[in-house]
C-alpha cells in the first residue's frame, strides 16, 4: 500500500483515534449467520417415501421467495438415468413474496447408481445481482433401495452407515501418490500462533519391545484448486500407521509445515517382517488449533488423505507424497479431499488475520461440518460451529465469510454484532425482517463480507501468504457454483439507490462502506460527486468496532464522530464514503464549483439515500453553508422535510454578505430517517453527513436602484457583437455556446412595481469593449428619478455612482470595461459617463414581471 501521508494531511489530534486498543475478549450469544443468497428457495422431492425402478414417480419442485420476481426462469434438469413421462420440466414468469409455486413431472428411474437432478434458477439483472441459483436432489439407487435428498452424496452415506468401521470408510478417501521428495535443508519455522510447548518424548510402548524398524516417514502433502495448480496442506495433522491384520496401531504422528512437507520419525513391525505403513493426513490444524473439519462436529470424526499401503517395508526412510484429484466446478461427485482441504487451508489463513487483529490471541478452534447441507454460522449453541454447502468449498470468500461472523461473535470486545439473522440476499432487508432487525442484520453481514475481502486483499498478517486458489486475492465476493454471485465491492457507490448498494440496511452498502475505508484507490461515485479519500487499515476498523458497543450502521457512524471529537474536517473527511455508498445523504445541485447569483439564491438539491422502501429514506435533513474550508458556518436551515431547498430573498442576502474574498462557499446538508429507532439514533451527533461541494458567487454584481416605484428603468449590459443582456434578452448565450458560466444574467424586469433590478457575470471570453449603461424606459407620467448603481465582487462593494436621469428615453453609461485577448475581466473602479437626453427607443415590453 502507499504512503498513506501523502493524500491528506492530518493532525495528530484528529488520528489518534484510530490507535485505540483491545479490551478482555468478551462472549456475546450469537443467532445463525447464513452467506447471502437470492430471496428464492426450491426444492425438490419425490411424492413417495420409498420410489423404485422401473415405475412412475411424480417428482415435485416448489419454489417460494421472500421477495416478488417479475421476470424469474426456472428449469429442472434431469440425468440421462431418468426419463421424463409427462410434464413441463421449466417455469417462467412471475413468482410474488410468499406465494408457492409448483414443477410437477412424471419420471421413471432406469437405473442403479448416482445421480442428481438440478433445478436452476435464472434471474433478471433488473431484479437481482444474482444471476443464477442451483439445487439439487441426489439420488442413491442401489438394488431395490432407493434415496434421494437434498444433502451431498458424503451426508447421505455417512446417515447411512451402520458401522464405525463404515463411518471410517466415508471419510478415510485414497489420495493420489507423487514422487515429490521431502524437501532439504532447514524446514520453514511453524507461525508462533500455532506454537506449543512440546511435551518431552513419550517412552517407547511396551507393545513395541520387540520392534525391529525404526524408519524416518516425509514427504509433501497438496491439494489442487479447480484450475489444477497444487498447494501445500499446512500445518495439518499427519499420522503413519502399521496396518496389521487384527487392526491400526499408530508408528509416530506429527503435522505438516508452510511447503507441505513433513518428517515423522516412526517405530512398528514385527521382528522378521517390516511394518505395513499407511500415512494419513486429516482435515485438522495441529497443535489442535484453529479448527478441523467433521460431517458430525465430533473430533473423532475427521476426515482424511490416505496413502496406498506400503507393505512389509524395512528400510529405514520412506517417501510418502500425496494430492488430491482436481475438483471441478458444479461436480457433485468430483474429488472431495480437494475441496475438505481447500476448506481448511481457508479457515487457517482467516484465522491468522483474526489472530493479528486481536493483538496476537488466536481464536478459539472450532468445528467445520463440511460438506454440510447449508451454508451458516451456529452461535446458538456450545460449541460454536461453521456449516458448508459442499458447493462453497472452492469458493474462499464465502468461507471468509462465515469466519468473520465467528469472529466477531467471539473474538470481539464489545458487543458490535447483535443480529438475529435472517432473510437476506444483495437488497435491503427492511421488507423481510423489519428496520430494527434488518439494520442488525445488514450490519452483521456487511461485517462478514468486508473482513474476508480485506483478509486476501490487504492483510495485515504477514504469518501465512495467501496462496493462488482461483478467486481469492481480489476485491470481488465471489459465490461460484450454488449461487452465481460476483460483487465488486468498488461497484456499489456506482449504483442507484435501488441497484446493489441499497442503503443502511443493505449488507452490500455495508461492505462496500467499510472496504472504502480501507482501500487505497480514490473512488468517485458515478455521478462524480462523493469521492474516497480514506485509507486506514482492517486492524484499525476493528479497534473502532471494538471501542463500544455499536450494532448497526448509524450506530458506527455516531461512534466514528464521537471518537474523533467531533472535529469537522475529519468528519467531512470521511462522510463521503457512507453517502458513496448509499448510506448518507449525497448533494447534487449546485454541483461542484458552480457560480451562483448573489442575488437570487439557487436551489440546493440532494438525494435522500438510506434505503428504497417507502418511509425508510432519510426524510429530515439540515442544509448548512459554509466558507473557508468549513471553517466558519455562514448558514443553515433545519429540519427541512425535503430534498431540496431555495433560501428567501433575505435568508440569501445574509449568506452573501459574509462572502470570503474569492467567492467560494461549500454546502453539506445531514440527514437522518426518522422511522422507529431513528437512524443514525439521536445519542450522538444523530445524523448522517453527505458529501461536500462548493460553489462561487458570480464575481461582479451590479445592483441598480431608483428612488420612484411606480417609474421602469432598466439595467443594460452591451458587448461586443452580441444582444444586450437586458429585460428583453435576461439569460444570453455569450462567449462558448452552452456553457453558461461565461453568461450575464439579469434577475428581473421591474416595471411599475419595485425599483431595483440586479445582473450577475462571473466571466467573458470574447475580446472588446463592455458597457453597463442605464436606460429610462417611462416615468409614467412621474417626471425624473435619482438611480443609482452600486457594483459588488464577490459580495463586497467595490464602488457606485449615482444619477438623475430627468425623463423617459434618457440613457446613462455607468462604465466601460475591456477584454483583451486572453479572456478575463477585472473591474476596479466606476468611472460613470455621461447621459444622453431622451434619445434611446428600445423594444416595447410585452408584460411585466
Amino acid at each position: 500500500m502507499r504512503d498513506r501521508n501523502a493524500r491528506y494531511s492530518m493532525s495528530a489530534k484528529r488520528w489518534a483515534w484510530l490507535a485505540l486498543g483491545l479490551c478482555t475478549v468478551m462472549m456475546f450469544p450469537w443467532q445463525a449467520d447464513a452467506k447471502p443468497k437470492p430471496a428464492l428457495t426450491m426444492t425438490a422431492a419425490f411424492d413417495s417415501a420409498r420410489p423404485e425402478l422401473n415405475r412412475n414417480e411424480i417428482l415435485r419442485v416448489t419454489l417460494t421467495s421472500t421477495k416478488s420476481y417479475a421476470n424469474l426462469a426456472v428449469a429442472v434438469s434431469l440425468p440421462e438415468e431418468i426419463a421424463l413421462v409427462s410434464g413441463k420440466p421449466e417455469y417462467k414468469g412471475v413468482l410474488n413474496a410468499s406465494e408457492k409455486r409448483e414443477i410437477v413431472l412424471t419420471v421413471m428411474l432406469k437405473t442403479t447408481g448416482r445421480y442428481t437432478i438440478n433445478v436452476n434458477a435464472a434471474f433478471d439483472p433488473a431484479e437481482s445481482s444474482f444471476t443464477s441459483a442451483q439445487s439439487s436432489l441426489n439420488i442413491i439407487a442401489e438394488g431395490s433401495s432407493i434415496v434421494a435428498a437434498m444433502e451431498p452424496f458424503e451426508m447421505m452415506d455417512w446417515k447411512r452407515a451402520k458401522t464405525s468401521a463404515d463411518k471410517k470408510k466415508i471419510i478415510s478417501t485414497r489420495g493420489i501418490e507423487t514422487q515429490t521428495p521431502a524437501p532439504t535443508g532447514t524446514p520453514p519455522p511453524v507461525p508462533s500462533f500455532l506454537q506449543k510447548e512440546k511435551p518431552a518424548a513419550p517412552a517407547k510402548p511396551e507393545s513395541r519391545v520387540g520392534d525391529s524398524i525404526s524408519v524416518q516417514v516425509s514427504g509433501v502433502m497438496k491439494y489442487q484448486d479447480k484450475a489444477g495448480t497444487e498447494h501445500p496442506i499446512r500445518y495439518a495433522k499427519v499420522k503413519v500407521y502399521d496396518a496389521d491384520v487384527v487392526g491400526e496401531e499408530l508408528m509416530g504422528e506429527g503435522n505438516t509445515l508452510a511447503d507441505g512437507s513433513y518428517s515423522i520419525a516412526c517405530y512398528g513391525g514385527d521382528i522378521g517382517s517390516g511394518p505395513d505403513i499407511v500415512v494419513r493426513v486429516y482435515c485438522d490444524i495441529m497443535n489442535d488449533a484453529v479448527a478441523f473439519i467433521s460431517p458430525d462436529k465430533n473430533p473423532a470424526n475427521v476426515p482424511s488423505m490416505d496413502s496406498a499401503e506400503h507393505t512389509d517395508f524395512e528400510g529405514s526412510a520412506l517417501t510418502v507424497s500425496l494430492t488430491t484429484g482436481k475438483p471441478v466446478s458444479g461436480s457433485v461427485t468430483d474429488d472431495t479431499n480437494a475441496r475438505l482441504f481447500s476448506v481448511l487451508d481457508a479457515i487457517l489463513h482467516f484465522s491468522a488475520e483474526a489472530c493479528y487483529l486481536r493483538d496476537f490471541n488466536l481464536m478459539p478452534r472450532i468445528p467445520v461440518v463440511y460438506p454440510g447441507s447449508d451454508t451458516f454460522y451456529d452461535g446458538r449453541v456450545d460449541p460454536v460451529w461453521i456449516e458448508l454447502l459442499r458447493a462453497d468449498g472452492l469458493d474462499w470468500d464465502v468461507i471468509g465469510h462465515e469466519y468473520g461472523h465467528f469472529v466477531a461473535s467471539k473474538g470481539a470486545s464489545s458487543r458490535f454484532d447483535t443480529s438475529m439473522g435472517g432473510n437476506h440476499d444483495d437488497s435491503s432487508t427492511i421488507p423481510s425482517n423489519g428496520k430494527d432487525r434488518g439494520v442488525r442484520l445488514a450490519w452483521s453481514e456487511g461485517w462478514a463480507t468486508f473482513f474476508a475481502i480485506l483478509a486476501q486483499v490487504e492483510p495485515t498478517q504477514n504469518m501465512l501468504a495467501l496462496p493462488g486458489v482461483p478467486n481469492s486475492g481480489d476485491r470481488i465476493y465471489h459465490d461460484t457454483e450454488d449461487g452465481n454471485s460476483a460483487d465488486d465491492q468498488e461497484t456499489f457507490s456506482n449504483t442507484a439507490l435501488t441497484g446493489k448498494g441499497q442503503g443502511y440496511a443493505c449488507e452490500r452498502s455495508i461492505s462496500g462502506m467499510l472496504y472504502d475505508l480501507c482501500d487505497a484507490n480514490i473512488d468517485t461515485s458515478v455521478d462524480g460527486t462523493s469521492k474516497d479519500n480514506v485509507d486506514i487499515t482492517i486492524k484499525q476498523v476493528w479497534n473502532i468496532l471494538n471501542s463500544s458497543d455499536m450494532d448497526d450502521v448509524g450506530k458506527f457512524y455516531n461512534a466514528l464522530c464521537s471518537l474523533v471529537g467531533y472535529d469537522v474536517a475529519t468528519i467531512l473527511f470521511f462522510s463521503p464514503v457512507f453517502a458513496l455508498n448509499n448510506i448518507g445523504p449525497e448533494l447534487e445541485t449546485p454541483a461542484e464549483g458552480t457560480a451562483v447569483s448573489s442575488v437570487i439564491s439557487p436551489e440546493f438539491k440532494w438525494k435522500a439515500n438510506g434505503d428504497p422502501n417507502a418511509g425508510y429514506q432519510h426524510d429530515k435533513f439540515d442544509l448548512i453553508i459554509a466558507k473557508n474550508n468549513f471553517t466558519e458556518l455562514v448558514g443553515i436551515k433545519e429540519n427541512i422535510a425535503d430534498t431540496k431547498y431555495t433560501f428567501t430573498e433575505a435568508e440569501w442576502e445574509a449568506i452573501t454578505a459574509q462572502s470570503p474574498e474569492d467567492g467560494v462557499f461549500q454546502w453539506a446538508v445531514t440527514g437522518y430517517n426518522s422511522a422507529n429507532p431513528r437512524l443514525p439514533t439521536a445519542a450522538g451527533l444523530g445524523k448522517f453527513v453527505s458529501n461536500t461541494q462548493n460553489f462561487k458567487l458570480r464575481a461582479y454584481h451590479v445592483r441598480m436602484t431608483w428612488d420612484k416605484v411606480g417609474v421602469d428603468v432598466d439595467l443594460h449590459l452591451s458587448a461586443p457583437g452580441k444582444t444586450d443582456c437586458y429585460y428583453a434578452n435576461r439569460n444570453p448565450d455569450w462567449g462558448v455556446i452552452g456553457d453558461t458560466s461565461d453568461n450575464p444574467s439579469l434577475d428581473r424586469d421591474c416595471i411599475t412595481s419595485c425599483a431595483e433590478e440586479n445582473l450577475t457575470i462571473d466571466k467573458v471570453v470574447d475580446p472588446g469593449d463592455y458597457r453597463f449603461w442605464a436606460h429610462y424606459y417611462s416615468d409614467h407620467n412621474q417626471g425624473g428619478t435619482m438611480v443609482t448603481v452600486e457594483i459588488f465582487k464577490y459580495g463586497r462593494s467595490i464602488g457606485g455612482a449615482s444619477q438623475y436621469l430627468a425623463e423617459t428615453g434618457d440613457s446613462w453609461t455607468v462604465f466601460d470595461f475591456s477584454v483583451g485577448a486572453h479572456p478575463g475581466m477585472d473591474i476596479v473602479a466606476v468611472n460613470p459617463g455621461e447621459v444622453a437626453r431622451g434619445v434611446s427607443v428600445l423594444p416595447a415590453k410585452q408584460q411585466e414581471e
